[in-house]
C-alpha cells in the first residue's frame, strides 16, 4: 500500500466522517499538521477562521425569499418582485462562490493547515497545492441511481426562479402605471404552480440534514489529501531551483468553499502570480484534469496549465489521463478563477463525468483504485516539473 493510501485509510476510517466545522474535520487537520511537521524543511501554519457548517440552510433561505414573494404577490407586487429578486441573486452567488447571504448565517470555527517547503534560493514561480480536509453529508439527489441528475435538478430550479422573477418583475412594473396586462392575476395562479417543485426541492434539501449520514470521503477527499501529503513531502527531499512549493489543507470546502476563500482573502495578495492546483476526489474513475468548471458559470483553468497538461498528456499517453469539464458543483480550484488567480483541478471521473461514491456512503476505503490515486500523483508530479523547466526557460 503507498503512502497515500495509508493517510486515505486513516482519515476515512480512524477518523471518519469529517463534517465542516465538526471535531473530526479538526482531528483531520491535526492529523495533517502532524505529518507536514515530521518533514524536514517545511514551515507549517494554522490559519483559523469561522465557517459554515452546511450549504443547506443557505439555499433554503435564498428559496424562502422566492416562496415568500409568490405567497404576497396579490397583495404587494413590488415587494414580491423585490423579494424573488435578491433570492434570485443569493442564490446564484452563493452557488458562483461568492458569498453573501452565508456571511450572515451562524459559523462555527474551523481551519486550514498551510505549509511551504523551504528554499534557500529566490524562486521566480509558486506553485499552490490545495485539498480539503472535510466531508459531505449524503442526500437525496446524490444517491448514485439519481445523482446524473443533480445539475439538471439545480439548473431547472434556476430557471423556475428566473421565471418567476421575469413574471413578477413585469407585473409590479405595469401594476405601478396601471396597466393591467395578466387579467384576474393569472400569472399569480401560474407561479403557484412554479412554487411546487421549487418547494419541493427545499424540503429534499432539509431533510438531508436530518435523515442523512455525513460522508467517510475515502476518494472525496481523503484521496486528495493524501496526494498532496505525498507531494510535500518528496519534494521536501527534492526542492527545486525555480519553484516553491506550497499547500493549502482547507476546511469547509463542502460548505461554500469557506476555507479556499479564507486563504485567499489573507494570503491571496502575495499569490497572484503562483500557480494553484486542486485535487480533489483521485481515488476511482478516471484521472482526469479539468478544461472548464462550475455549476452555472463556466470558470476555465488558466491557460498555462492547460497548455502545459495537454502535452503531459500527449507525451504520457501511458498514464491515461483525460481532459473533462465538471459541471455539478464546486471545488476549491472555482474559487481561486472566481477570484482571478491562475488554476487548475485534477479530478477522477466516471462514464457520466461524476466523481464514484460522490457525496455518499459507499466512499469508503473499499472503492478506493490505488491505481488512480498513483497516477494523478505522477501526473501532478510532471505538471510542476514542467512549471519549473518553463521558469528556467523563461529566466534565460
Amino acid at each position: 500500500m503507498s503512502n497515500a493510501l495509508k493517510h486515505v485509510k486513516y482519515l476515512a476510517e480512524e477518523i471518519g466522517p469529517r463534517g465542516s466545522t465538526s471535531n473530526e474535520e479538526k482531528l483531520a487537520a491535526e492529523y495533517v499538521e502532524n505529518n507536514l511537521r515530521s518533514l524536514d524543511n517545511v514551515d507549517v501554519f494554522i490559519q483559523t477562521f469561522r465557517g459554515l457548517s452546511t450549504w443547506t440552510w443557505t439555499v433554503v433561505m435564498s428559496m424562502l425569499f422566492v416562496l415568500i414573494a409568490i405567497v404576497i404577490y396579490p397583495i404587494f407586487p413590488l415587494l414580491a418582485a423585490l423579494l424573488v429578486v435578491c433570492g434570485l441573486f443569493f442564490y446564484i452567488m452563493e452557488v458562483d462562490n461568492r458569498p453573501i447571504l452565508s456571511r450572515l448565517m451562524p459559523k462555527r470555527e474551523s481551519r486550514n493547515v498551510i505549509s511551504r517547503i523551504k528554499t534557500e534560493s529566490i524562486s521566480s514561480e509558486k506553485v499552490v497545492l490545495v485539498a480539503h480536509v472535510d466531508t459531505s453529508r449524503a442526500d437525496y439527489s446524490h444517491h448514485p441511481k439519481r445523482v446524473t441528475s443533480f445539475r439538471k435538478l439545480a439548473v431547472m430550479n434556476l430557471m423556475l426562479v428566473v421565471l418567476v422573477s421575469i413574471i413578477y418583475s413585469l407585473g409590479a412594473l405595469f401594476d405601478f402605471v396601471k396597466i393591467e396586462i395578466f387579467p384576474n392575476n393569472v400569472e399569480w395562479l401560474f407561479t403557484l404552480l412554479l412554487a411546487i417543485p421549487i418547494l419541493f426541492s427545499c424540503i429534499l434539501i432539509i431533510l438531508r440534514e436530518f435523515f442523512y449520514d455525513i460522508s467517510p470521503g475515502a476518494n472525496d477527499n481523503a484521496s486528495g489529501v493524501g496526494v498532496v501529503l505525498e507531494l510535500m513531502d518528496y519534494y521536501s527531499k527534492n526542492s527545486l531551483k525555480n519553484t516553491e512549493i506550497l499547500a493549502v489543507f482547507t476546511g469547509c470546502e463542502e460548505a461554500w468553499c469557506y476555507g479556499m476563500i479564507e486563504f485567499l482573502n489573507q494570503y491571496g495578495k502575495d499569490l497572484q502570480e503562483a500557480y494553484f492546483i486542486n485535487i480533489d476526489n483521485v481515488g476511482a474513475g478516471t484521472p482526469a484534469f479539468l478544461q472548464i468548471e462550475g455549476m452555472f458559470f463556466s470558470h476555465k483553468a488558466d491557460p498555462i496549465l492547460l497548455k502545459l497538461a495537454r502535452k503531459l498528456q500527449k507525451n504520457h499517453s501511458e498514464l491515461q489521463v483525460e481532459e473533462r469539464s465538471f459541471r455539478a458543483g464546486y471545488q476549491d480550484g472555482t474559487v481561486a478563477m472566481v477570484k482571478g488567480y491562475k488554476a487548475i483541478t485534477f479530478l477522477a471521473l466516471d462514464q457520466n463525468n461524476f466523481p464514484p461514491n460522490w457525496h455518499w456512503e459507499t466512499d469508503v476505503v473499499e472503492n478506493i483504485e490505488e491505481n488512480v490515486v498513483r497516477t494523478t500523483e505522477e501526473f501532478v508530479k510532471l505538471l510542476i516539473t514542467a512549471i519549473d523547466q518553463r521558469s528556467n526557460t523563461t529566466t534565460i
